[in-house]
């Protein structure tokens, strides 16, 4: 059976953004499982329910001066949000990221960054988009808010949090792909600005200790965002080739599957095993099982553009960098 017949295609494989180029990058595999079958996890999972509360709480926060009142408002809406997924009797299972936790740490967070605020203009939240990155070659993103200073500076704000802070921790996000993604979308949003500036804040969560909130920014001159761009077209390249071995090669006939190959240097990252890694061990050829979804996974097609939290959406395709 051809693999196309196996695995009908999904308006979403079209839809290409930071998320799936670096989950490609790091394992085509987990590529093909997670964005080309859909199968995500079933149950919820904490990291990514905690981090949208503290963005929900976040972007409160960003639109309303980060006031004392703010705060307490942030809080209770994220509360809402993480009470959706997660009891209260769960919270001991994710220490440090309970609700007390991120309920505390907003008001420092507000406390710590209001007096800068001040000299800010909110221009955007939860910017949605699509960007031009080749010719007819296009990427989504979405950027959490979109500031600009009393000097007229642009700076985009990404939200992270953390249970580790490693003393070179903002360098990860200097080359990362969704943070170039961003800045590329900010200079074509705003091409009559010199320069523009991605911000990474992170907030790190301990135990017993108080929240560390820092912030890496990243800034690039033009020849650097051209060494972007060109090693970003080569990997979707290679996506593109890979998607063309599946539909035309591949097939439920062969031992292997050619298209999409493992990489065994992302089985544990994060610190954790990968939640394909038993179907990679006992699967040569995926295309043979894939029919079914198996237990402990639903399939989810991931669009973007279509999270509910967007609250504005550009499209960028007509634009170029200057």
């Amino acid at each position: 059976m051809e693999s196309m017949n196996a695995i009908p295609q999904h308006p979403t494989w079209n839809i290409l953004d930071s998320s799936k180029l670096t989950c490609y990058m790091r394992c085509p595999r987990q590529y093909f499982f997670r964005y080309l079958l859909g199968w995500h996890p079933s149950s919820p999972r904490n990291h990514l329910v905690f981090g949208s509360a503290w963005h929900i709480g976040q972007e409160h926060l960003l639109l309303n001066d980060l006031s004392p009142k703010a705060a307490v408002e942030a809080a209770i809406l994220a509360m809402e949000y993480y009470r959706q997924h997660f009891p209260p009797e769960t919270d001991e299972l994710f220490t440090p990221k309970t609700m007390t936790n991120l309920t505390n740490s907003l008001s420092d967070y507000a406390d710590k960054y209001r007096a800068l605020h001040r000299n800010h203009t909110v221009l955007y939240t939860e910017l949605g988009g699509v960007v031009l990155v080749g010719e007819n070659r296009t990427m989504a993103f979405k950027c959490d808010a979109i500031i600009r200073d009393e000097s007229g500076h642009v700076f985009g704000i990404d939200h992270k949090t953390s249970q580790r802070r490693y003393t070179d921790w903002g360098d990860r996000w200097t080359l990362s792909t969704q943070m170039l993604t961003y800045l590329h979308a900010l200079q074509c949003l705003f091409p009559d600005q010199e320069e523009v500036t991605m911000l990474v804040r992170c907030a790190f969560f301990y135990k017993k200790d108080p929240t560390i909130f820092e912030e890496h920014p990243i800034a690039k001159n033009n020849a650097q965002m051209q060494a972007w761009l060109e090693r970003t077209n080569q990997w979707i390249d290679r996506l593109f080739t890979d998607l063309n071995i599946l539909k035309e090669e591949d097939n439920t006939d062969e031992v292997v599957m050619r298209s999409f190959p493992q990489n065994d240097l992302a089985c544990f990252d994060f610190g954790q095993r990968c939640e394909f890694f038993d179907f990679c061990n006992a699967w040569p050829n995926p295309l043979t099982r894939c029919d079914e979804t198996p237990i402990g996974f639903n399939v989810e097609w991931w669009d973007p553009l279509a999270r509910p939290e967007i609250r504005t959406t550009v499209n960028l395709k007509e634009k170029e960098r200057p």
